[in-house]
């Protein structure tokens, strides 16, 4: 399995599980900004310019896409109520919106 395929992996079953913290956030994007360097460096080692450096570039772009999912996610988690229940069955309380324009 390619690291790309273990980045979406991982981004996939956090958003499954409804881990939105953070500390997983921030873990995701040192992830993919690792995934950044490392094709910077096959890039520009690539002097033939060959297929698979088109595809890995592709690849990376599926894998930010992956990563904003996961913000997108996170972000409507925290504005949203939660879809699953606590441990004791009962859904939390819907988080009260502002009114804009209203105080």
């Amino acid at each position: 399995m390619s690291d790309c395929d273990k980045f979406e992996t991982e981004v996939a079953k956090e958003i499954r599980i409804e881990k939105f913290t953070l500390a997983e956030l921030e873990e995701e994007e040192q992830s993919l900004e690792r995934l950044r360097r490392w094709h910077r460096d096959l890039t520009a080692r690539d002097v033939f310019g060959t297929l698979e450096a088109a595809d890995a570039t592709d690849r990376l772009r599926q894998c930010a896409a992956a990563c904003e999912d996961h913000l997108a996610e996170q972000f409507e988690g925290a504005v949203q109520p939660s879809r699953r229940p606590d441990l004791l069955g009962h859904h939390r309380p819907q988080r009260i919106r502002a009114v804009p324009g209203r105080r």
